[in-house]
């Protein structure tokens, strides 16, 4: 008896944000470089005074760095559909079909996913690796950012999108 294989809509999206347990370290890490430095300011004055308008510009300089981690964490996402995925960030924005994706590199510190062809990739701002008309290309998709690894929802949606990628049980060499 043959079973029937239910079809995937279309339309159907997938979106994926950083990990809050990143978003949580790196608030936890930018804190401590503060109590540090702080702390640093009051031996090396030992005033709590001095250290007061000492610290001050080195807090304000943390209030300002972890502005700038949130703002780009909320505006950043990785997008699956059965077409293709999608990369945002505030600077950038790539897209391709699945039929670009040639493998995973499943890094421990780095997953991410290796393209055939490199894409244009729409810009915002800032410099990068520009293709022979000027444009800017790339050719990678990371995805430690959203928490990645193969037993994750990330992990199993790709699994269900791009079977391809883990047809292979061997683990894809670092490139």
């Amino acid at each position: 008896m043959k079973t029937k294989q239910r079809a995937r809509p279309s339309n159907e999206r997938k979106v994926y944000r950083p990990s809050a347990g990143l978003r949580v370290v790196t608030t936890i890490v930018a804190l401590l470089l503060l109590a540090g430095a702080v702390w640093f300011a009051f031996i090396s004055t030992r005033s709590w005074v001095s250290t007061t308008f000492c610290a001050l510009p080195i807090g304000l300089f943390f209030v300002l760095v972890l502005t700038y981690l949130s703002y780009t964490a909320r505006r950043t996402s990785l997008v699956l559909t059965p077409h293709g995925i999608e990369y945002h960030n505030p600077n950038l924005a790539l897209r391709t079909s699945w039929s670009n994706v040639e493998r995973i590199v499943e890094d421990a510190l780095a997953p991410r996913l290796l393209l055939r062809e490199p894409v244009l990739v729409e810009r915002s701002a800032g410099a990068g690796r520009r293709g022979p008309t000027g444009q800017a290309v790339g050719q990678v998709i990371p995805l430690r950012l959203f928490g990645y690894s193969r037993q994750s929802a990330l992990g199993q949606d790709l699994r269900r999108f791009a079977p391809f990628l883990f047809a292979s049980t061997e683990r894809s060499p670092s490139v």
